[in-house]
């Protein structure tokens, strides 16, 4: 199981690129390692004839949340949808449920929080491959960009990397982004790897090259 963990924390940003389309639905390489995850630890509780659940301080605003969601399906102006909607918001609270009974040691905590960062940095060198290539006039099936992201549209290029959209690029790093940020001004250590600082100024070119409609929320 925490080999899943560690594939799905690399894999959590290939949202476009990455994923293919089966019946209308988007099946993402995280996903797939999601399940297969919760899969393994399932076969291993029953392997051991047993299964520790870890606290889980939001289960009581989650289970809220989730009443409400199945509330809302009575008046869904467009039900199957919602159901399906519902199914992958049920999908991804199981996990995380989960999660933290497989996460149990610091050393993987530090394991998830450096390919993390690692994911990061593909996905940001892949987002400023879009962003020079786009200006170079490369082809949008070799940059990765959609056509309504490109320099035609604004005059300059809003980079998304994997993701499906600059919103969604730019909303997940904000994760690992703040992650570095912390580590850089953590007091637990005086040595301040330059790489880290590197990986800072990276995120912050891509979540600036973004052009999200964060800066104007």
């Amino acid at each position: 199981p925490m080999a899943g963990i560690y594939l799905l924390t690399f894999f959590l940003p290939f949202e476009r690129i990455g994923s293919v389309d089966v019946a209308g639905v988007t099946i993402r390489i995280s996903q797939i390692v999601a399940i297969l995850t919760v899969l393994a630890w399932c076969i291993r509780g029953l392997w051991l004839g047993s299964f520790k659940f870890r606290p889980y301080p939001l289960l009581l605003p989650l289970i809220v949340f989730l009443i409400v969601a199945l509330l809302g399906l009575i008046n869904a102006p467009n039900l199957e949808r919602s159901i399906m909607v519902t199914i992958f918001v049920l999908f991804t609270v199981g996990v995380s449920i989960i999660l933290p009974s497989i996460v149990r040691h610091t050393v993987h905590v530090e394991k998830v929080v450096t390919i993390l960062l690692i994911s990061m940095l593909v996905v940001s060198l892949f987002g400023l491959y879009q962003f020079l290539g786009d200006i170079a006039g490369l082809p949008t099936s070799l940059t990765g960009l959609r056509s309504q992201y490109t320099k035609d549209i604004l005059g300059f290029p809003r980079i998304q990397s994997t993701a499906l959209e600059p919103l969604y690029f730019a909303n997940y790093l904000l994760v690992p982004l703040s992650l570095a940020i912390s580590l850089w001004f953590s007091k637990a250590s005086r040595i301040k790897p330059l790489w880290l600082l590197l990986l800072v100024v990276l995120g912050g070119i891509n979540f600036i090259l973004t052009v999200s409609r964060l800066f104007f929320s």
